[in-house]
Formats: C-alpha cells, sequence, structure tokens
C-alpha cells in the first residue's frame, strides 16, 4: 500500500511516496514524487452499443533504483559492507484510477486533468481503429500534453498481458496501490472473471511504453 501525502499541491512540491512493504522487503521506503518516472496510460472504452463500456485512465509512478545487498540468503536493504551489491528493479505504484463511461471529449479532457495534476512525462493512448481519431484530436486540443500511440500488440490476449504485467508486478511486490483505490483492487481481486478489467488492462500496456529511471 501506499501513501501519497499532500495532495492537492503542484507534483513536485515536498510531495513523498510512502510504500508500506510486506515482512522481510527492507521495511517502509519513503521516496520523493520528482525522483520518479511518471506515465499516463488511457484506454478509451467508446462504444455506442455497450452499456458496460468505460475508459480507464491510470496514472503511475516508476520508483528510482535501491541498493540491496544479500546475507545469508536473504535480500535487505543497507546491509553489511562486504556484501554483494544488487540493484532492485523498479516498483510501480498506481497514483491515480479512474474507469467510467466517457464521450470522445470526456477521454480527452480525462488524460489532460491526470497531465496537469501529475505532469507525468508521457500521456500514452491506446489507438485502435475508430479510435484514432482521439489521438489526434488531443494533440490539436492540448499541443503542450506530451501523448503518445500505445504500440498495438494483437498477438497477445488481453488477459495474458494483464497476468504478465499486473500479475507478475504484483507476485514480485513491486506493484503499490492506495488503499483508496477499491475499483482497481475490486479488478485485481476478481480477475479473470470479474465484471471489468478496464484499469489493469490500462496498466498492463505501461512496459510498451515506460522506461525505468
Amino acid at each position: 500500500q501506499g501513501e501519497i501525502p499532500g495532495e492537492g499541491r503542484p507534483p513536485d512540491a515536498e510531495r513523498v511516496l510512502v510504500l508500506e512493504r510486506p515482512e522481510g522487503y527492507g521495511g517502509s521506503r519513503r521516496i520523493a514524487l520528482s525522483d520518479c518516472a511518471r506515465v499516463t496510460l488511457v484506454d478509451p472504452g467508446i462504444s455506442p452499443e455497450s452499456k458496460e463500456a468505460r475508459t480507464a485512465v491510470v496514472t503511475a509512478a516508476l520508483t528510482p533504483p535501491e541498493e540491496t545487498k544479500k546475507k545469508y540468503g536473504y535480500w535487505y536493504v543497507n546491509d553489511i559492507e562486504d556484501s554483494r551489491e544488487f540493484g532492485t528493479p523498479y516498483d510501480v505504484v498506481v497514483l491515480e484510477d479512474k474507469a467510467k463511461a466517457m464521450a470522445s471529449t470526456q477521454v480527452i479532457e480525462s488524460a489532460h486533468d491526470a497531465w496537469l495534476k501529475w505532469r507525468p512525462s508521457i500521456v500514452a493512448i491506446e489507438v485502435f481503429g475508430a479510435q484514432m481519431h482521439l489521438f489526434y484530436w488531443a494533440a490539436q486540443t492540448f499541443p503542450s500534453m506530451p501523448i503518445r500511440k500505445i504500440p498495438m500488440d494483437s498477438r497477445r490476449k488481453k488477459e495474458s498481458r494483464i497476468r504478465e504485467v499486473v500479475g507478475s508486478l504484483a507476485e514480485q511486490g513491486r506493484l503499490y496501490v492506495h488503499r483508496r483505490s477499491t475499483d482497481f483492487m475490486d479488478e485485481y481481486l476478481t480477475f479473470p472473471h470479474g465484471r471489468t478489467r478496464d484499469l489493469l488492462d490500462a496498466l498492463a500496456w505501461g512496459p510498451t511504453i515506460w522506461a525505468p529511471p
């Protein structure tokens, strides 16, 4: 779980992420938000024929590297000096997640709102078929917003992508979600049999466009 104190201030103004890690993983970790890479992922769900279609907008932070050392077969943070040193993989912190039915204009506005709030280096939008117009519309409406197309991979099904990315991060103890993110947690806990998986799918596109800090 993660705490995000100071919400409502400018994105990098003394804001700190507090990551509560499981026992044996080095204790809690405090990280300045300004030290994290940030990305917003947008998975448009626009379908006049379906009342279940939802657009998902997920903003995530990637934590900077951390020095770890090994002793007696276990991993510690800042352990004894004569141990081997290793750089741990980055963690992924879900800063904000929203999923609801949206019109085309609302999709772009929601992406822009996330950019203004968190200032991610990339706002990535899934574009497929008729969704292509959203990308160009966003670029024209908000030219300062750093948008990118999410590279499509038709070889992998949605369920496989979620398992490989979100499932793997969670199993490795590298995914942090705020306790207020009940919609995200509902999708995670009921996957793959839950009614929705929009937020999981949006986050699962992350490795196609992000780069660790």
